[in-house]
């Protein structure tokens, strides 16, 4: 397996550091593969400027490291649907959709006072909504899957057979389940069902260099 990490931030979104600066970092700990994926919305006007960015990055430090240029975008609906323009996923190399609050239609979010009184309604919107994600021909994969079920205090409703069904849409879709090293997620009854046909790829989610090199001396040690 390549040693690679493919779920970080920089200063264009909400990140302390630049672009580089995480680069460098990933070098300094001699990881192969390195993503960029700062949080982006359909309104967002500094797309570009930062796609450029990236790609001079990438081809600075070709020799040293392979640097992915993507975004993550929350999920919108249950559909699927994420906060990115067409043209902008299309030119990126990755993208990660996200859920950080659970759509229940028409632009609208569960509230936390509406999850705890309909818990069992806002997990089938979260599972439809992740389900469908993966459908997203826009969405590389999807980030911190099972996060929010943590946040909302849903873990309860993810049964073995709906862990089985997500793992199944992951291998369908072919697309990797990402191991989010800040989250500590996916959900050990996740991490039951899958197996070594399972795509899967280590994402830390830090937004600086001090996260990431955290995130990493961590994981790093497990496997000494």
């Amino acid at each position: 397996m390549i040693l690679q990490d493919l779920h970080s931030h920089s200063n264009w979104s909400d990140g302390e550091n630049t672009i580089e600066e995480m680069v460098t970092a990933a070098i300094d700990i001699r990881l192969k593969r390195f993503a960029i994926t700062d949080h982006v919305w359909r309104n967002s006007p500094w797309v570009w400027d930062y796609l450029k960015e990236c790609r001079r990055i990438k081809e600075k430090y070709r020799d040293k490291i392979e640097v992915l240029c993507g975004f993550e975008a929350k999920c919108l609906d249950i559909n699927g649907s994420i906060d990115i323009l067409d043209e902008v996923a299309k030119e990126a190399d990755m993208v990660l959709g996200a859920i950080h609050r659970i759509p229940k239609g028409g632009g609208n979010f569960f509230t936390r006072r509406e999850i705890y009184r309909e818990p069992t309604q806002a997990f089938n919107f979260w599972f439809e909504s992740t389900l469908n994600m993966l459908s997203n021909s826009l969405v590389t994969t999807v980030a911190h899957v099972t996060a929010a079920l943590n946040k909302y205090d849903l873990n309860v409703f993810l049964t073995e057979k709906y862990a089985k069904k997500l793992v199944k849409q992951f291998g369908k879709t072919g697309k990797e389940i990402e191991i989010n090293l800040r989250y500590s997620d996916p959900l050990p009854i996740v991490l039951r069902f899958m197996n070594k046909m399972t795509k899967y790829h280590i994402g830390s989610d830090a937004h600086s260099t001090k996260e990431f090199l955290a995130a990493w001396e961590n994981q790093l040690n497990r496997v000494k």
